[in-house]
């Protein structure tokens, strides 16, 4: 009987980790974004659709010239465009471009997050930038959840140059790691192997982690650097703990060696 109890115990365990595991994944403010693109000088709001038919809000800030390159950021996992504008501030105060995308789900774009909706709205903003700039300009920025997207887009399209900022291996093994008392890879529906396309990046590519990150492990981000095929790649760790550390802590400089 305490054996079948177990059993049950452990199954209802698994159950409601299957059903429950995109809130824990996915935390987004969805507040609209819009009223806030003034804080960012020289922005603009922007809606793009998808191909699975989502409207997405996004901030554009053209570059300063035609040699400038543009950032096209992909944010992580929790709140939303108005939490990062000073982020979005230090990157564009010299001149570079900057598509902030809001992922469906976030920031009043429509439609619900996912794995394989993310890559979809990531399409829709590289279509977009693509259609401004060439793509030796392009600057792929993950931050966080946001680095698996910025991989599969690298290894996918061709840019210039690839930045992560708190980066991962692959979401199911950290899932793995805290879990390892259940199935996580027969569990997971939305695994973000980032490991699996790091062949295919051959970008120049720099990347920031903090060396005692509670969210992901420094070990995750050295794995997945070190798969990267680029023979210009740089990680840089910052010291304590920290999650997305800031930007101008480690990160700043190494953007200044990237397309100018």
């Amino acid at each position: 009987m305490i054996a079948g109890l177990a059993v049950a115990l452990y199954v209802a365990a698994a159950l409601l980790m299957f059903v429950a595991q995109r809130s824990l994944l996915f935390v987004p403010d969805t507040s609209d974004v819009t009223p806030f693109v003034h804080e960012l000088p020289g922005a603009q709001a922007i809606v793009l659709t998808t191909a699975d038919g989502e409207r997405l809000n996004a901030w554009w800030k053209p570059p300063a010239d035609d040699h400038s390159a543009v950032y096209l950021y992909l944010h992580g996992n929790g709140a939303n465009l108005a939490r990062r504008i000073d982020r979005f501030r230090t990157l564009t105060e010299k001149g570079r471009g900057l598509l902030a995308l809001s992922w469906r789900g976030y920031g009043g774009s429509s439609g619900s997050p996912s794995e394989a909706g993310l890559r979809l709205d990531a399409d829709a903003a590289f279509d977009f930038v693509a259609s401004h700039v060439t793509p030796e300009r392009i600057i792929v920025f993950g931050e966080s959840l946001g680095t698996g997207v910025a991989v599969h887009l690298a290894a996918s399209h061709s840019v210039g140059a690839v930045v992560l900022d708190s980066p991962y291996a692959s979401i199911v093994d950290i899932a793995a790691d805290r879990y390892p008392w259940l199935p996580v890879d027969l569990l997971a529906r939305d695994p973000f192997r980032s490991i699996s396309e790091a062949p295919a990046v051959t970008e120049p590519l720099v990347a920031v982690h903090c060396s005692d990150d509670p969210v992901i492990p420094l070990a995750h981000a050295r794995r997945l650097v070190a798969a990267i095929a680029s023979h210009a790649k740089t990680l840089t760790v910052v010291q304590g703990q920290c999650h997305v550390p800031d930007i101008r802590q480690g990160l700043l400089p190494l953007l200044d060696t990237l397309q100018r």
